[in-house]
């Protein structure tokens, strides 16, 4: 077991430097847990490796501000996939109880910001809180190009490497404004909220953009799900 908190007796203060720490241990012998202790964590989360169960104690919040107008070192647009406050690649993992924030600002003014990109297979989320507006929550693949026929730029894995994602949400609230669950997964929301943000001049708002590949039976599931929507949101569409 890990323990991550600003308290003394955590063995970290920051939830990177703890998953850093578990991708060296050895699996499958080692324990791959770690406990984030009450807190506001301000950092950008990347996870490469797999079966880990993340768990946070109390009210944990991750929080960061990426969003696709910025530019990078290069002096170029970081675009939508490197914007993630968290990123999640593998597979079997369990993450429970954390709020993920994208707080780049409304989309119309900075461009797409995820909060969860989730670029893993065979993954439950229960009790989690997304919170973004412009594509809060990324569920795997896209198509291997974009509309004009050039590469979309990543974190993590090759597109062009077809994947199949398999995902379970239950009891989360995912928040946004435009296009705010998409993706190509096979992604399964139970008894989760759907909540609409008014984004500036913005009235109305897209739920869901799914990418599902042609030969995949189901895209996105949503059962026992409840939509509600800020004041101010005059008509939200589901996709």
């Amino acid at each position: 077991m890990i323990l991550v908190g600003k308290a003394h007796f955590c063995q970290f203060k920051t939830i990177q430097s703890a998953v850093d720490a578990l991708e060296k241990r050895p699996h499958p012998h080692s324990d791959r847990t770690i406990y984030i202790l009450e807190g506001y964590y301000e950092e950008q989360v990347m996870i490469q490796s797999s079966h880990l169960h993340l768990k946070g104690i109390g009210q944990v919040v991750i929080d960061y501000h990426l969003s696709a107008n910025q530019l990078d070192e290069d002096g170029e647009p970081l675009g939508t996939f490197r914007t993630a406050t968290f990123y999640l690649a593998g597979s079997h993992h369990l993450i429970e109880n954390l709020t993920i924030v994208n707080s780049a600002g409304y989309g119309e003014r900075v461009g797409q910001a995820i909060a969860l990109y989730a670029d893993c297979d065979d993954t439950v989320f229960r009790n989690c809180r997304m919170m973004g507006y412009q594509d809060t929550l990324f569920s795997g693949q896209l198509p291997s190009k974009q509309k004009d026929g050039s590469d979309f730029i990543m974190m993590g894995h090759d597109l062009v490497k077809p994947r199949h994602y398999r995902q379970y949400y239950e009891d989360c609230l995912i928040a946004g404004s435009v296009d705010f669950i998409f993706g190509g997964a096979q992604a399964y929301f139970y008894r989760c909220e759907l909540h609409s943000r008014k984004e500036g001049e913005r009235r109305n708002g897209y739920i869901t953009a799914a990418s599902t590949p042609k030969e995949q039976t189901n895209g996105f599931v949503f059962q026992d799900c409840f939509l509600t929507a800020e004041e101010g949101v005059n008509h939200v569409y589901l996709g």
